[in-house]
């Protein structure tokens, strides 16, 4: 994978853009949240006990170290990880997706050494689902507009900014509800086009990783069950 890591592509009106997607696609909705930015949250090797990324939160979780790392890719964020709970928020995966990222990454037969470091992003990295529970159709709308208005690309920059040679790059996003074309399906065509040498893998979203063995699971092109 050879190429030169972008500087870190910050519009300073990200926010705004996402706002405007937004009000295109659901004009009475109020309390449009701002990004959930991509993080480093540390050696792989030392998350299978923490009770949450505080200690992530502590270091320099915008810079990423100069070893491999594992950089999980998910669709966009949700609910806790803009909760009031936790101090450092916004923060990818977060709550419960969180806990079985850092209880079972370690388990996702991935080929990790020691010193293999995790990056957290979302491909969309707001709010697509507008806090809504359960998820509604806002969340695949909502996403498919920004992803056809500049989120691809600007998806595209975060990952030639953030990746280096030899990082395992996985697409960890959900399929969607809508059912058209898989968001996993959409984020892997241009995972693939921005970075065609990288490492790639294809596992589940993590809040199917109840086990070691969900970690590990691979979804394939072409078959999928509605998130």
């Amino acid at each position: 994978m050879q190429f030169e890591p972008e500087e870190n592509p910050v519009d300073p009106d990200i926010d705004g853009w996402f706002k405007n997607i937004v009000k295109r696609v659901r004009p009475e909705h109020i309390g449009v949240l701002g990004s959930c930015p991509d993080r480093y949250v540390g050696l792989i090797s030392t998350l299978a006990g923490k009770a949450d990324w505080s200690d992530a939160a502590q270091g320099d979780s915008h810079i990423r170290p100069a070893q491999p790392c594992v950089v999980l890719v998910l669709e966009s964020p949700h609910i806790e990880e803009y909760s009031s709970k936790y101090s450092y928020t916004p923060w990818p995966a977060n709550g419960e997706t969180g806990k079985h990222v850092r209880r079972h990454v370690a388990a996702a037969d991935l080929p990790i050494g020691a010193s293999s470091g995790l990056v957290l992003m979302n491909a969309i990295p707001f709010q697509c689902s507008l806090g809504e529970r359960p998820i509604g159709p806002a969340r695949d709308a909502v996403f498919r507009l920004a992803w056809n208005s500049g989120g691809r690309e600007f998806f595209q920059r975060r990952l030639r900014h953030w990746c280096r040679e030899g990082d395992l790059l996985v697409n960890a996003c959900t399929v969607g509800r809508d059912g058209l074309r898989p968001l996993r399906e959409e984020v892997e065509e241009a995972i693939e086009t921005a970075l065609p040498s990288a490492l790639r893998f294809r596992r589940y979203h993590p809040f199917r990783w109840f086990n070691p063995a969900m970690a590990a699971a691979t979804w394939t092109p072409g078959t999928s069950i509605a998130q």
